[in-house]
This record gives structure tokens, C-alpha cells and sequence, in this order.
């Protein structure tokens, strides 16, 4: 598995369900994502439905790790087309608590490397809330190519020619030691 400097991710566990809970349940983290329940049995029920989708290479939930730190956010790889090396990234959360400033960097960075190394796609779409602001800038900085909104969202994509030449030219530095 890749890392960054400070950060690399591994794959969740039934185990994390009281983390992931934490995370998506938080009023602060969740403003952008979709709701989950907070039924703990059924947030178990859709992991180990997960775990399936994961070992039939279909869909990829990872906990963010901090060298450091520990667990600190979570993210996924998800509607993998392998046909056409498309693939979407979402669920994308980091913890509130001792955030470090190079979190949302280095996940972004990790989860593409993930995606265009491991699994040899081409071309990552993702979409962002309207409202949320600082992550449409994110993205922007990041190179990802705007293409349409509707009431919802702002829809992205980033090629992974456009991310290569992006991580030398600006973020390669976030992967070294």
C-alpha cells in the first residue's frame, strides 16, 4: 500500500464500525455526505456486504492513518468500471480532532495513487456538495476538471495523466520522507 509522509490508509474493518460512527454521525463532519443510521448492527450488516464488494474488487473503504496520530479519517473507491478504467472516490471524512494540515493533501494524493497505481485506472469522476466551498477549491488547486452541477453537487474528474503531472510539479514533496 502506498504512503505519503505522514499518512497511509488501510483497509476497514468490521472492527472500525465504532470510528466510522463517530466520524459520519459527527453534525460538524457530516453537513456533506449522506446520512447514515445510527444503528450499529445495521452499519455492520452494510460492512460485511462491503467486505464482499471488496474482495470482488468492486469497492474499496479505507481508514486514514496517521503515521502518528493514528486513525483519522476515512475514504473509498467506488463504481470501479475496469472496462473502461473509471473509477469514483467519495466518503471522504477526517476527524475534527488534532486535524493535521496536510490530512486532506496527503488523502487525496493517497487515494489516487491507490486507484491509478494499484488498480490501473485512467480517469476518477467525484462530486462535491454546492455549498461546500472549501473543497471546490481543494479540487480546483488539485487539477481536477470541473463538468457540470445540478441542485446537488458540482461533478469533477481527474485523469491520471493530468495527476501525474500535477504530484511532480506540485505535491511530490507530501510523498517523500
Amino acid at each position: 500500500m502506498q504512503q505519503t509522509k505522514h499518512l497511509y490508509l488501510r483497509l476497514i474493518q468490521e472492527s472500525d464500525v465504532d470510528f466510522l460512527l463517530s466520524l459520519r454521525l459527527n453534525q460538524n463532519l457530516n453537513t456533506y455526505l449522506n446520512k447514515v443510521s445510527n444503528d450499529k448492527q445495521q452499519q455492520l450488516l452494510w460492512l460485511a456486504n462491503y467486505k464482499e464488494r471488496e474482495k470482488n474488487g468492486l469497492d474499496y473503504y479505507f481508514v486514514i492513518v496517521d503515521k502518528k496520530l493514528g486513525d483519522i479519517g476515512l475514504i473509498r473507491v467506488y463504481n470501479i468500471d475496469y472496462a473502461n478504467k473509471i473509477f469514483t472516490w467519495g466518503s471522504w471524512v477526517i476527524s475534527e480532532e488534532n486535524r493535521p494540515k496536510y490530512a486532506a493533501i496527503e488523502s487525496l494524493l493517497l487515494v489516487y495513487e491507490f486507484a491509478f497505481n494499484e488498480l490501473n485506472l485512467l480517469l476518477a469522476r467525484f462530486e462535491v456538495r454546492n455549498d461546500n466551498i472549501d473543497v471546490i477549491k481543494l479540487y480546483n488547486r488539485f487539477g481536477a476538471k470541473y463538468l457540470y452541477h445540478d441542485d446537488l453537487n458540482n461533478y469533477f474528474e481527474l485523469t491520471k495523466t493530468n495527476y501525474i503531472q500535477l504530484k511532480y510539479s506540485q505535491y511530490y514533496k507530501f510523498l517523500m520522507d
